[in-house]
């Protein structure tokens, strides 16, 4: 005896999933198919970042069904701050970003998405510094936020007033009255501006010396 065929429409949050019918490639969502044989049919969603969505569903014959798939990431991401710009960030030794400056001694975050779930390096590597890295796990469905990662390249020359001593070394933050400075690798203090006679860009430093060798 002849069934009637039904239809099935597949939609999907994220839309854009691959659906299959019986194993057989049939398009993405939103995704309407026609004249589906009546009876049970196993469908699938897939899509690249997200646990496959799989469901057995029964058409009745000259009828209509609907079916919305939610996708759970199978995936987590990690966003990350790190200092200076002109930084190469390398995850498990591969390259994924070059820092960029957001003004001042900011940074634009590193975004890293669709990363399966595990522990990975990250390194950060500068021209005028030494190489940090670091460890991150990354969890499934999650944003991991770890602390930033600054690799310590001198980028201004300061002159203490109590002691009169110079030195160059790096600026991490600065505000109103205070500034966040570090002498060497891996120290970093919190000072009142008033500590300095001055704190010079590195690059101003060398246009004026330059200037006075010229004279």
């Amino acid at each position: 005896l002849f069934t009637e065929p039904g239809i099935l429409s597949v939609t999907s949050e994220p839309a854009g999933a691959q659906v299959r019918v019986d194993g057989k490639a049939l398009g993405a969502t939103p995704l309407t198919l026609k004249d589906l044989a009546a009876g049970v049919h196993d469908v699938e969603l897939h899509l690249q970042g997200y646990d496959p969505h799989i469901r057995q569903l029964e058409i009745a014959p000259a009828a209509r069904l609907e079916h919305h798939g939610r996708l759970l990431r199978s995936t987590g991401s990690v966003i990350l701050q790190v200092r200076p710009a002109g930084t190469r960030v390398l995850l498990n030794n591969r390259e994924v970003a070059v820092t960029r400056s957001a003004g001042g001694n900011s940074t634009h975050p590193v975004e890293l998405h669709d990363l399966a779930p595990g522990i990975y390096t990250v390194s950060a590597v500068h021209p005028g510094g030494e190489e940090e890295s670091m460890k991150i796990r990354v969890e499934k469905g999650k944003i991991t936020r770890p602390k930033p990662l600054d690799v310590w390249v001198p980028n201004v020359r300061v002159k203490f007033k109590k002691n009169g001593m110079e030195e160059i070394g790096m600026l991490y933050a600065e505000s109103e009255t205070t500034v966040t400075y570090g002498p060497e690798r891996g120290i970093r203090v919190e000072f009142s501006k008033s500590d300095f006679e001055y704190i010079k860009p590195l690059s101003e430093t060398a246009t004026q010396n330059q200037g006075e060798k010229n004279e």
